[in-house]
């Protein structure tokens, strides 16, 4: 993950609070599963959406080779991507990956999100958020 400088440099008043200077918006974790060829796809896209902590992990199917072939499942290597997304970014993100599940039998997969009720602290928001200024 690249950190980026920003250029406007905002000035900030370390006496009042962080919820007072910034808009807070709430958070949600975002779990895509999708076959492993799929993944560059989604990991570009979301941080080219401004979608931070974008993770990758990679698994494998546990269904016998029976239900697999009924199933029409031909690869079970699969990708799972974990982010955390603002909610300002739900609806572009949610039609991003409705519009990549709709192209071909290839690109189906799984998505859900968790809503994330509280962080500790305001430095763990601001990473999460990628709302850092890097100095």
């Amino acid at each position: 993950m690249a950190i980026i400088k920003n250029k406007k440099k905002k000035k900030i008043n370390s006496s009042i609070p962080y919820d007072q200077q910034n808009k807070i918006e709430k958070i949600k974790l975002l779990c895509v599963i999708v076959n492993r060829s799929q993944t560059n796809f989604y990991i570009n896209t979301f941080n080219d959406a401004g979608v931070s902590c974008v993770f990758d992990v990679f698994g494998e199917g546990t269904a016998p080779k029976e239900m697999q072939e009924i199933m029409g499942i031909i690869d079970s290597r699969k990708s799972l991507i974990v982010c955390i997304v603002k909610e300002s970014l739900i609806d572009k993100i949610t039609k991003i990956i409705q519009d990549r599940f709709s192209i071909s039998k290839q690109a189906k997969g799984i998505s859900f999100m968790i809503p994330i009720t509280s962080v500790a602290g305001v430095f763990i928001y601001k990473y999460l958020t990628n709302n850092r200024v890097v100095e």
